[in-house]
C-alpha cells in the first residue's frame, strides 16, 4: 500500500536548528550575510573604478561609500537575530563599530587622491585599509560562531584558517609595511606621505596587495557558504512544520 502523506524533501547541509534560534532568525541570518556578501565585490569594482556612479554636483562623496552603507545595511539585519551567545554579540557589537570608521575613513581616499602629499591623509587612508582588513578578520569571527553553534567542527576549523589567513597576509603585512615605511622615512628626512607615494607608485607595489587576494576570496567563500546553510535551516523547519 502506498502512502497517502507527501514526501518531504531534506534541506542540504541541515542539521537540527539550536533552540535559540528560530526561522526568522535564519532569515535573517541568510539576508544580512547576503548583504555583507555583495559588499566585498562592490566596493572593490567601485574603489579600483571599474564602476562608477554620478553623485548630484552638491554631493561630494566617494562612490565607494556605496557598498560601506551596504554592509552596514546587513549588520542591522543580523543585529535582528537572537543572540545566542557573548561571542556573537561581542562580534557583532565590533563589526558595527567597524562600520563606523569604515563612514569616517572612506572620504579620506577622495581628498587623498587630490593631495597625496600630505602626512593626515596618507595616513588616514592607511587606517581606512587596515579597517577593512579587520572587518574581514570580524566576519569570519562571525562565520566561525555560527558554526559552533551548529555543531559543526569541520565549518569551524575553515573559518579559524580563514580568520587567520586574514591576519597572516593582510593585518600583519599593513602593519610592518607602515613601520618600516615611516622608519625609513624619517631615516631619509622625507615626508612620511611622500614616501608613501612614491612606494605605492613604484614597480613592485602590486606584491603588497597580492596577498589580500587568497584571505578575501576565502572569506567571500565562507560568507556564501554560510548563507547558503542558514537558508538549508530554513527550508529544515519548514519540512518539519
Amino acid at each position: 500500500m502506498t502512502s497517502d502523506q507527501p514526501t518531504q524533501v531534506a534541506a542540504p547541509e541541515a542539521i537540527d536548528l539550536p533552540s535559540s534560534l528560530t526561522r526568522a532568525d535564519w532569515l535573517r541570518m541568510a539576508s544580512g550575510f547576503s548583504k555583507l556578501l555583495w559588499s566585498i565585490p562592490l566596493g572593490l569594482l567601485l574603489f579600483t573604478g571599474a564602476i562608477s556612479l554620478r553623485w548630484p554636483p552638491l554631493i561630494q562623496l566617494p562612490s565607494y561609500i556605496v557598498a560601506a552603507a551596504l554592509y552596514f545595511w546587513g549588520l542591522l539585519i543580523l543585529r535582528k537575530v537572537t543572540p545566542f551567545s557573548p561571542a556573537w554579540s561581542h562580534s557583532l557589537r565590533m563589526a558595527l563599530l567597524l562600520g563606523f570608521l569604515l563612514f569616517y575613513f572612506s572620504p579620506f581616499i577622495y581628498w587623498w587622491e587630490r593631495r597625496p602629499l600630505i602626512d593626515h591623509l596618507s595616513v588616514n587612508v592607511f587606517a581606512l585599509v587596515f579597517t577593512v582588513t579587520w572587518i574581514l578578520w570580524t566576519i569570519n569571527t562571525l562565520v566561525e560562531v555560527i558554526s559552533n553553534q551548529l555543531n559543526d567542527k569541520v565549518f569551524m576549523i575553515e573559518a579559524r584558517l580563514c580568520r587567520w589567513s586574514v591576519g597572516l597576509f593582510m593585518i600583519i603585512p599593513l602593519l610592518v609595511f607602515l613601520i618600516l615605511s615611516t622608519l625609513r622615512a624619517s631615516q631619509h628626512g622625507v615626508p612620511l606621505a611622500q614616501f608613501l607615494h612614491n612606494l605605492l607608485y613604484a614597480r613592485h607595489a602590486y606584491l603588497l596587495f597580492a596577498g589580500f587576494v587568497m584571505p578575501m576570496t576565502l572569506t567571500l567563500t565562507m560568507i556564501w557558504r554560510t548563507k547558503k546553510r542558514s537558508i538549508a535551516q530554513v527550508i529544515a523547519e519548514e519540512n518539519r512544520s
